[in-house]
């Protein structure tokens, strides 16, 4: 073997070498795609955790209507809302599988390439082998060395030799190595297979439930309707006692803001008349004083014989009113309401929901009825259907200025924030007073449960001034 011949193999080993760092470098990137792919899959798992939950939440709540034989409006806002939940957990299913299906598809490319990687490792190696075989008699190096022309060709050669055989070495390290990453990623693989499976399985079982409650839902939907008159009747009667309940809410919430702004008024007046008796205090005693001068001197110029100097009268300048930009409502807040009403506004979707456990049954605004489709129900609040016996809590500091009586141990609850009013509707057993200052979380009594469809629903209202605002905005997310 001629030097030439040993430097260009030594040459293409070191090429090898870096072609599979480059190799690696790119399973690395791979590997960071598939750790972000990671922590995405770990949001979906979650969020799937907290649907199931409250698929079992409402399963409860089911449970406590349904104690009543008689289907009911209720139990069908609470069937649909089971069945958008079990829709929204299918939605989170098909999500994992199709991201479970993308990190397979990458762990297989993985896994090719590291086979033939791992196959032109030991290609190299075998060559190295067979190479280092064929040169196993010691004398053979040592003449390769000899024969060098000079002492600087002969130490090169001797470094060559060196590492050749340090690169032997860390070809079977490689081998090693690239052959873990492998069975790692096989192992990966086949995980990712049974978890595929298992998600394809509760994908069906959920896709059979939802079936089966669809079917529930259209048998309430039919008992509903073959007594539609009777329905329509009761919705009749619900909607006169709704417009009922929210025109005295409204007129409260206006007597209230004429109140407050009769009182701001009377103190901005008061307070106009004890800064004008001041300044007129401070000119008569400005006037009693330049008379006074004006006589002293008077009297020192008669006695010097000057004739005495004409005061000349102090020219009046009209201030101009200073305009200021108003905002409607807020004008009339005390300080301390103002102050309530800026950090009402900064904690606008941060406030905790008025129930500590609920699902939402319906939203603020208009809606199809779920059984009569061609009537529209307004909605003024947002209504969270909870468990027998839960709690009604305030969603911020301020103080309470009404408590309404809707019917027997049934009220309403109003909660004033600076120019912001909060009505919590279907509260029983009453903790808080008029007058009284509440704090956020705080409870203010239990939700009523309405004995003729044992329905525990309590109704957040949003008031700025007198207009009416979506709750939903203002709540944190659950």
């Amino acid at each position: 073997m001629t030097f030439i011949d040993m430097q260009n193999r030594i040459r293409n080993s070191f090429i090898n070498q870096i072609s599979h760092l480059h190799f690696y470098t790119f399973v690395l990137s791979l590997c960071v795609v598939l750790s972000v792919s990671a922590q995405s899959k770990k949001e979906l798992e979650k969020k799937k955790q907290q649907t199931q939950k409250d698929i079992v939440y409402t399963n409860k709540l089911l449970s406590e209507t349904q104690k009543n034989t008689k289907a009911s409006y209720d139990q069908l806002l609470l069937l649909d809302k089971k069945i958008q939940l079990r829709e929204d957990l299918i939605g989170n299913i098909q999500s994992q599988q199709a991201q479970l299906n993308k990190e397979l598809n990458d762990n297989n490319e993985i896994i090719a390439l590291l086979e033939a990687d791992l196959v032109q490792i030991k290609k190299e190696y075998a060559e190295m082998v067979r190479f280092a075989y064929r040169h196993r008699n010691q004398n053979d190096l040592l003449m390769f060395i000899f024969s060098s022309e000079s002492f600087n060709q002969a130490y090169k050669r001797l470094k060559y030799i060196q590492q050749y055989s340090e690169y032997r070495k860390k070809q079977a390290i490689l081998i090693e190595a690239t052959q873990k990453v492998l069975n790692d990623r096989k192992l990966k693989l086949e995980q990712q297979k049974n978890e595929l499976d298992e998600l394809i399985g509760q994908h069906k079982q959920e896709s059979n439930v939802l079936v089966t409650e669809k079917t529930g839902q259209q048998t309430v939907i039919s008992n509903l309707k073959s007594e539609e008159q009777k329905l329509k009747q009761k919705l009749r009667k619900y909607e006169e006692e709704k417009i009922r309940i929210q025109n005295t809410i409204a007129e409260l919430i206006r007597k209230e803001a004429e109140a407050a702004a009769k009182a701001e008024a009377e103190r901005r007046a008061k307070e106009k008349r004890k800064a004008e008796a001041a300044a007129k205090a401070k000119a008569e005693a400005k006037k009693a004083a330049d008379t006074k001068a004006a006589a002293e001197q008077a009297a020192k110029d008669k006695a010097a014989g000057k004739k005495p100097a004409t005061t000349p009268k102090p020219e009046v300048v009209k201030e101009e009113p200073k305009s200021e930009p108003k905002r409607e409502n807020y004008d009339v807040l005390s300080p301390e309401q103002r102050l309530i009403s800026n950090r009402f506004d900064e904690n606008k979707g941060l406030m905790p929901w008025p129930v500590q456990r609920g699902i939402i049954v319906y939203k603020f605004g208009k809606q199809p009825h779920s059984v009569l489709k061609d009537i529209m129900e307004q909605k003024n609040g947002v209504g969270f259907s909870t468990s027998q016996g839960a709690t009604a809590r305030s969603i911020f500091d301020g103080q309470v200025t009404n408590v309404l009586p809707l019917s027997a141990n049934n009220f309403a609850v109003m909660i004033k924030h600076g120019e912001y009013i909060t009505v919590y509707v279907n509260v029983k057993n009453i903790k808080v007073a008029v007058g009284q200052k509440v704090t956020a979380k705080q409870e203010i009594g239990q939700v009523y449960t309405n004995p003729e469809d044992d329905r525990t629903t309590l109704e957040l209202q949003v008031w700025k001034g007198t207009v009416l605002q979506n709750p939903i905005g203002w709540i944190a997310k659950q």
